[in-house]
C-alpha cells in the first residue's frame, strides 16, 4: 500500500518537475518510468519478452515465495525478509500488470557514485534480501527446554 501511495504521489507531484535534491544532493526525487527490471535491466527487450520474464515469471516466483512464508522451517529474519520481498514484488507486479512499466522516483549517492532510480517496492526487496541473507548466516540459537 505504501509503495502504491508513493508511486501515485510521484506521478502527481514529480512527473512534470525538475529533480528535487536534499542533503546537498545525497537524496534526490526524480520521476522515471521503467519498462525493465532493477536499474533498467531488460528495458531494451521486446514488450512480449518483458511480459513473460518480468510479469509471468515474477508472478510464479511470488506464488512460490508466499507458499514458503508458511513453512515452519524458516526463522523470523528469513520470514520478515521473504515478506518484504513478496510485498515489494507485488507492488512492482501490480504496476506491470496495469501500466507495463514501474514508476521510480528516488535516487541516492555522493557525487558521481549514485544508485539507480528506485521506489519503495525496490527498497523493500533489497531490505528483504538482506534479512534473508542475514538469517541464513546467523541462524537463531535454539531455545533451551526447561
Amino acid at each position: 500500500a505504501l509503495d502504491q501511495y508513493t508511486k501515485n504521489w510521484a506521478k502527481l507531484s514529480l512527473r512534470s518537475h525538475d529533480v528535487i535534491e536534499y542533503w546537498n544532493g545525497f537524496f534526490r526525487l526524480e520521476y522515471a518510468e521503467n519498462p525493465g527490471a532493477f536499474l533498467g535491466l531488460g528495458g531494451g527487450m521486446s514488450a512480449e519478452l518483458r511480459f513473460w520474464i518480468f510479469t509471468v515469471l515474477v508472478a510464479l516466483f511470488l506464488i512460490f515465495a508466499v507458499a514458503s512464508l508458511f513453512r515452519a522451517q524458516t526463522d523470523r529474519a528469513q520470514q520478515l525478509g521473504l515478506a518484504l520481498l513478496v510485498g515489494g514484488g507485488l507492488g512492482n507486479l501490480w504496476d506491470r500488470l496495469l501500466y507495463q512499466r514501474v514508476v521510480d522516483f528516488m535516487n541516492m549517492g555522493l557525487g558521481p557514485l549514485r544508485t539507480g532510480i528506485f521506489n519503495i517496492a525496490d527498497f523493500a526487496i533489497v531490505v528483504g534480501i538482506c534479512f534473508m541473507v542475514f538469517g541464513s548466516y546467523f541462524p537463531p540459537k535454539a531455545s533451551k527446554a526447561a
